[in-house]
């Protein structure tokens, strides 16, 4: 397995190489807030895990100008019982592929020249292609 960039003492991708990478986030909520404010306890607090993937590749044109392509992918769990009859607890999954994005990015100094010290400036498009009509059963 080979270490990464900033492993190796090197911030930058050199000019016509790929790099690959893949990355976790995991979310666990069971507060529940309105503005900055948490909410005394309710009966039946929701409580959401939200574990999320995400793949992406980047190919450097140069040592300054390089691609970004991630492709997420999400799972997310909530149960509760307020947004039902405050009663009994029920439990609702989504999952699958997110929005993907697109990013170029460009470090607006010379990276040999600061190799301490630089400013990366980055634009991108997000495509909607997660499915915003996920559903599943909700209780009433």
């Amino acid at each position: 397995m080979a270490l990464s960039l900033g492993a190796r003492g090197i911030s930058y991708l050199e000019g016509q190489h790929w790099d690959a990478s893949i990355s976790y986030r995991y979310l666990h909520a069971d507060k529940v807030y309105i503005g900055d404010r948490e909410q005394p306890l309710w009966k039946g607090d929701p409580e959401t895990e939200i574990h999320s993937i995400d793949l992406t590749a980047t190919y450097a044109f140069n040592q300054r100008l390089s691609v970004s392509l991630t492709v997420p992918f999400l799972h997310t769990e909530s149960t509760s019982a307020y947004e039902h009859d405050g009663v009994h607890f029920h439990t609702r999954t989504a999952g699958g592929l997110g929005d993907v994005r697109l990013v170029g990015n460009v470090w607006l100094l010379d990276p040999e020249k600061h190799p301490e010290q630089n400013i990366a400036l980055s634009v991108g498009i997000k495509a909607p292609t997660g499915d915003h009509g996920a559903t599943d059963t909700s209780f009433q």
